[in-house]
């Protein structure tokens, strides 16, 4: 994925890597998953929801500072 940088790079920047960042943990919580046990399930549903918050949060920032993906 890429990014249109605007006249603020510097300041852009740290919020794509915490976009990537964030992608990341999403991913991983969700693989996580497959190898819960029965008991800790519910703790990793948590996880997974709170990492797509985090990522839509991240996301809702970079609208705002008009960041785009072209």
């Amino acid at each position: 994925m890429f990014f249109r940088m605007g006249s603020n790079r510097e300041r852009e920047q740290p919020l794509i890597e915490e976009f990537y960042q964030a992608l990341d943990n999403l991913k991983l919580v969700r693989r996580q998953l497959d190898f819960s046990d029965l008991e800790f399930i519910d703790t990793t549903i948590y996880n997974i929801g709170a990492a797509e918050s985090r990522l839509a949060a991240v996301l809702r920032q970079a609208r705002k500072e008009g960041v785009s993906a072209w």
